[in-house]
Protein backbone atom coordinates (compact mmCIF):
# COMPACT_ATOMS: atom_id res chain seq x y z
CA UNK A 1 0.00 0.00 0.00
CA UNK A 2 2.95 2.42 0.20
CA UNK A 3 2.84 3.02 -3.52
CA UNK A 4 -0.68 4.58 -2.99
CA UNK A 5 1.09 7.86 -0.93
CA UNK A 6 3.87 8.49 -3.25
CA UNK A 7 4.87 12.29 -3.96
CA UNK A 8 6.57 14.23 -7.02
CA UNK A 9 7.36 11.33 -8.70
CA UNK A 10 7.36 10.47 -12.86
CA UNK A 11 5.12 9.52 -14.81
CA UNK A 12 5.90 9.15 -18.79
CA UNK A 13 3.26 9.98 -21.06
CA UNK A 14 2.98 9.63 -24.89
CA UNK A 15 0.70 11.54 -27.41
CA UNK A 16 -0.24 8.74 -29.80
CA UNK A 17 -0.86 10.00 -33.41
CA UNK A 18 -3.51 7.79 -34.80
CA UNK A 19 -5.84 5.37 -33.00
CA UNK A 20 -4.13 2.40 -31.43
CA UNK A 21 -0.52 2.94 -29.78
CA UNK A 22 2.61 0.40 -30.67
CA UNK A 23 3.05 -2.46 -28.45
CA UNK A 24 6.07 -1.26 -26.76
CA UNK A 25 3.67 1.39 -24.93
CA UNK A 26 0.83 -1.24 -24.36
CA UNK A 27 3.26 -3.04 -22.35
CA UNK A 28 5.31 0.04 -20.61
CA UNK A 29 3.38 -0.02 -17.50
CA UNK A 30 4.39 -3.41 -16.71
CA UNK A 31 7.77 -2.96 -16.49
CA UNK A 32 10.11 -2.76 -13.68
CA UNK A 33 9.96 1.18 -12.37
CA UNK A 34 13.74 2.87 -11.86
CA UNK A 35 13.50 5.01 -9.18
CA UNK A 36 16.68 6.83 -9.17
CA UNK A 37 17.06 6.99 -12.56
CA UNK A 38 17.24 10.43 -13.92
CA UNK A 39 14.76 11.18 -16.82
CA UNK A 40 14.74 14.58 -19.38
CA UNK A 41 11.49 16.62 -18.08
CA UNK A 42 11.21 17.53 -21.94
CA UNK A 43 8.50 16.78 -24.49
CA UNK A 44 10.46 14.56 -27.26
CA UNK A 45 9.83 13.32 -30.35
CA UNK A 46 9.32 9.30 -31.13
CA UNK A 47 8.30 7.60 -33.95
CA UNK A 48 4.59 7.14 -32.87
CA UNK A 49 3.97 10.65 -31.34
CA UNK A 50 5.70 12.48 -28.94
CA UNK A 51 6.57 11.67 -24.86
CA UNK A 52 6.55 13.77 -21.70
CA UNK A 53 7.66 13.01 -18.30
CA UNK A 54 5.41 14.52 -15.87
CA UNK A 55 5.84 14.96 -11.85
CA UNK A 56 2.81 13.97 -10.44
CA UNK A 57 1.65 12.24 -6.74
CA UNK A 58 -0.98 9.90 -5.87
CA UNK A 59 -3.23 12.77 -4.56
CA UNK A 60 -3.16 14.24 -8.17
CA UNK A 61 -6.23 14.42 -9.64
CA UNK A 62 -7.27 13.34 -13.82
CA UNK A 63 -8.21 16.71 -14.14
CA UNK A 64 -5.42 18.07 -12.87
CA UNK A 65 -3.08 15.71 -14.91
CA UNK A 66 -5.40 16.54 -18.39
CA UNK A 67 -4.43 20.04 -17.53
CA UNK A 68 -0.87 18.87 -17.73
CA UNK A 69 -1.29 17.14 -20.75
CA UNK A 70 -2.92 20.62 -22.40
CA UNK A 71 0.00 22.43 -21.52
CA UNK A 72 2.69 19.93 -22.28
CA UNK A 73 1.11 19.14 -25.95
CA UNK A 74 -1.65 21.74 -26.81
CA UNK A 75 -5.08 19.00 -26.91
CA UNK A 76 -7.80 20.61 -25.15
CA UNK A 77 -9.15 18.46 -21.81
CA UNK A 78 -12.15 17.28 -23.90
CA UNK A 79 -10.69 15.49 -26.59
CA UNK A 80 -7.78 13.89 -24.45
CA UNK A 81 -9.16 9.98 -24.50
CA UNK A 82 -6.46 8.90 -21.59
CA UNK A 83 -5.75 5.04 -21.46
CA UNK A 84 -3.15 3.02 -19.41
CA UNK A 85 -2.01 -0.33 -21.40
CA UNK A 86 -5.41 -1.20 -22.99
CA UNK A 87 -7.45 0.35 -20.82
CA UNK A 88 -9.35 3.38 -20.69
CA UNK A 89 -9.02 6.74 -17.84
CA UNK A 90 -12.19 8.24 -17.32
CA UNK A 91 -13.84 10.64 -15.04
CA UNK A 92 -11.80 13.83 -13.95
CA UNK A 93 -12.69 13.98 -10.20
CA UNK A 94 -10.89 10.82 -9.37
CA UNK A 95 -7.04 10.60 -8.26
CA UNK A 96 -3.85 9.21 -9.94
CA UNK A 97 -3.94 6.46 -7.08
CA UNK A 98 -7.81 5.83 -6.93
CA UNK A 99 -7.43 4.46 -10.76
CA UNK A 100 -3.75 2.78 -10.03
CA UNK A 101 -1.64 5.28 -11.57
CA UNK A 102 1.98 4.56 -9.87
CA UNK A 103 5.39 6.05 -10.12
CA UNK A 104 7.02 4.87 -13.60
CA UNK A 105 3.63 4.26 -15.41
CA UNK A 106 3.45 5.00 -19.08
CA UNK A 107 0.04 6.19 -20.14
CA UNK A 108 -0.63 7.57 -23.37
CA UNK A 109 -3.06 9.53 -24.53
CA UNK A 110 -4.86 10.30 -27.89
CA UNK A 111 -6.75 13.36 -29.74
CA UNK A 112 -10.38 12.58 -30.73
CA UNK A 113 -10.64 16.40 -32.45
CA UNK A 114 -13.83 16.46 -31.57
CA UNK A 115 -14.09 19.93 -29.87
CA UNK A 116 -12.20 22.74 -31.49
CA UNK A 117 -9.07 24.08 -29.84
CA UNK A 118 -8.51 26.76 -27.42
CA UNK A 119 -5.98 28.37 -25.37
CA UNK A 120 -5.52 26.85 -21.60
CA UNK A 121 -6.00 30.46 -20.02
CA UNK A 122 -9.31 30.23 -21.10
CA UNK A 123 -10.13 27.04 -18.75
CA UNK A 124 -8.34 28.82 -15.92
CA UNK A 125 -10.36 32.21 -16.60
CA UNK A 126 -13.45 30.07 -16.30
CA UNK A 127 -13.19 28.05 -13.61
CA UNK A 128 -15.33 29.24 -10.72
CA UNK A 129 -13.48 31.69 -8.65
CA UNK A 130 -15.36 33.34 -5.98
CA UNK A 131 -15.51 36.68 -5.15
CA UNK A 132 -15.79 37.26 -1.61
CA UNK A 133 -17.13 40.97 -0.37
CA UNK A 134 -13.98 43.50 1.49
CA UNK A 135 -14.27 43.34 4.45
CA UNK A 136 -15.88 45.88 6.51
CA UNK A 137 -13.09 46.21 9.14
CA UNK A 138 -13.66 48.17 12.04
CA UNK A 139 -16.31 50.53 10.70
CA UNK A 140 -19.24 51.54 12.85
CA UNK A 141 -17.28 50.65 15.67
CA UNK A 142 -15.37 53.48 18.21
CA UNK A 143 -12.23 51.68 16.68
CA UNK A 144 -12.49 52.67 13.54
CA UNK A 145 -13.53 56.74 14.75
CA UNK A 146 -11.37 59.57 14.24
CA UNK A 147 -12.31 61.66 17.59
CA UNK A 148 -10.55 60.75 20.37
CA UNK A 149 -11.82 60.07 23.79
CA UNK A 150 -11.23 60.76 27.49
CA UNK A 151 -11.25 57.84 29.87
CA UNK A 152 -11.98 59.31 33.44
Amino acid sequence: MEKLNYCNEDICVCFIHGKEAPKSILEASKSMFEPDRRTSKRSRKTPFGDKVNLKVSGCTSIYQLKMMIWESFGVVKENQILHKGRSVINGESATLADVNIFPGDVLWVTDSEIHEYRDIADELSDHKIEIQPAEEGFRGTLLASNTSWQVA
